[in-house]
């Protein structure tokens, strides 16, 4: 189904042709495939990173939650509630009191914080936890609202309101990072209004992402809770002064909706579109003409090649088709594909077809290279080209506006060819094509950074990010050419 004629059809033929999910016989809840479950594993493994280079660490807690620990927070009971899964016998035998399985962990930190925080040398506590929330969602959508998903939780307790609020703030500005350098996903940062922040929450900070259908997605939240669940939980501190005090909270948090943000965001009618750095397979090499001696170690020692370069990379020498091999790829949103026969190997070159980023759209690329150059040539592709700076310049030259307000997103298209073989590395030739998305009026110039590795004129090698300056109308073309 093309996402022009059913967009939200579209999206569930990806998740399940994609092989991301797969429907269980419990309703509302999926099997995350291997793939699927790999492309989380990838993002949990940058997150993960970083959240302990800002000094976190990881926890877990249980998954139950008595009722009379959930009902000690009047405003965070409420909010929950309609969506509780409750759990009233163990084996046979009915509970005292009900259990419910944890919508989120509020209540379980604070009641742990309650036992082990006592003066202000124990604080801060910056807590992160990865696990699988329920909630009975009536309405449900692979990734998007499930009743049950994978997630990380982070709860922080501190000695101050600043403390508190910074890290609010800074919670906010990773995910956000996360998702423009690691995703490619554009992202606009806010804070929420009153009848739509966390329950319990003094005020819900959000990123938010525009997704193929010019509608909004919620990406990532950041709470700031003030000392509401101190109070509700008796949690209390002796500070400096000798003098009890309430402690500040926050929570923050990001889901597997984020797969469900590339797919909408990056994906097209042939498929998925996954960002490198989350790709479980950034690198597909298909031999062609598998049976005929020497193909197939190549494409083995390629393989070898490409993985001591750190790349994540995958011979496919099954006995399917090659055709049925790139449509299979192609559709998975593998962001390279090699292709390597018995001519390549006398030429010594091998056929690329890249799926690049460049801001947000992806392009179809076909490039041939030096087999022995691949490595050199395949890394910088994948690193995502940006968008750094759009604007529009006055009369003299100078720069007059650097926004990157809520729907003014540009979209640029771009069409890289690159010719060599071992005696001649060719040139390069970028075609970029401006053009509108969302009903966004295009600005007039716009600075583009080259990946690294891209060779200029005369041979001499452009240094790293490299600015490349493009203008003119929407549908004007530019091409630049690199000897």
């Amino acid at each position: 189904t093309a996402q022009e004629v059913d967009f939200a059809q579209w999206y569930t033929d990806i998740c399940t042709k994609a092989e991301l999910v797969e429907y269980s016989s419990v309703k509302g809840f999926v099997v995350l495939r291997p793939y699927g479950y790999a492309i989380w594993e990838q993002m949990q493994h940058i997150l993960d990173e970083t959240f302990k280079e800002t000094g976190h660490e990881n926890v877990c807690m249980p998954m139950f939650i008595p009722e009379s620990l959930l009902q000690k927070e009047k405003d965070h009971v409420e909010g929950f509630a309609p969506e509780v899964a409750w759990v009233t016998h163990g084996g046979s035998e009915k509970l005292e009191e009900r259990l419910c399985v944890r919508p989120t962990s509020e209540t379980l930190f604070c009641d742990h914080y309650a036992e082990i925080v006592h003066s202000y040398r124990d604080l801060p506590k910056l807590y992160n936890q990865w696990v699988s929330v329920v909630r009975w969602e009536k309405t449900t959508r692979p990734f998007l609202r499930s009743r049950e998903f994978l997630w990380q939780e982070g709860h922080t307790i501190h000695a101050t309101a600043e403390e508190a609020l910074a890290e609010t703030e800074q919670m906010l500005n990773v995910y956000a990072d996360f998702c423009e350098k690691s995703l490619a996903m554009p992202v606009v940062k806010g804070r929420k209004t009153e009848s739509d922040k966390f329950a319990g929450a003094v005020a819900t900070y959000a990123i938010e992402a525009l997704m193929h259908d010019g509608k909004a997605l919620q990406a990532g939240t950041s709470h700031y809770f003030g000392d509401g669940f101190a109070k509700a939980f008796n949690i209390q501190f002796t500070d400096k002064n000798n003098t009890l005090q309430y402690p500040h909270q926050t929570s923050w948090g990001v889901t597997t909706r984020l797969i469900g943000a590339i797919i909408m965001t990056h994906g097209d009618n042939n498929g998925l579109v996954l960002p490198p750095a989350v790709a479980p397979i950034q690198v597909i090499i298909v031999p062609v003409a598998m049976h005929k001696e020497g193909v197939l170690d190549k494409a083995k020692a390629l393989e070898a090649q490409l993985k001591a370069a750190g790349i994540r990379v995958k011979v496919d020498d099954t006995d399917n088709s090659p055709g049925w091999k790139f449509a299979q790829y192609e559709m998975k949103g593998v962001p390279v594909r090699l292709e390597i026969g018995p001519k390549d190997i006398e030429q010594d070159q091998c056929k690329r077809t890249i799926f690049i980023f460049f801001v947000f759209l992806i392009q179809d690329l076909i490039k041939i290279f030096p087999v022995q150059k691949a490595c050199q040539f395949i890394g910088p592709c994948l690193c995502p080209c940006r968008l750094i700076k759009s604007g529009i310049f006055d009369g003299n030259g100078s720069y007059r506006t650097d926004r990157r307000q809520h729907g003014q997103i540009i979209m640029v298209q771009i069409s890289v060819s690159v010719t060599g073989n071992r005696n001649d590395p060719g040139q390069i030739i970028i075609l970029a094509k401006t053009s509108t998305v969302f009903n966004t009026q295009l600005r007039k110039h716009m600075f583009f950074r080259l990946p690294h590795g891209f060779v200029g004129c005369g041979g001499t090698k452009i240094p790293d990010h490299h600015t490349v300056l493009i203008s003119g109308k929407p549908g004007d073309h530019r091409i630049i050419c690199f000897q």
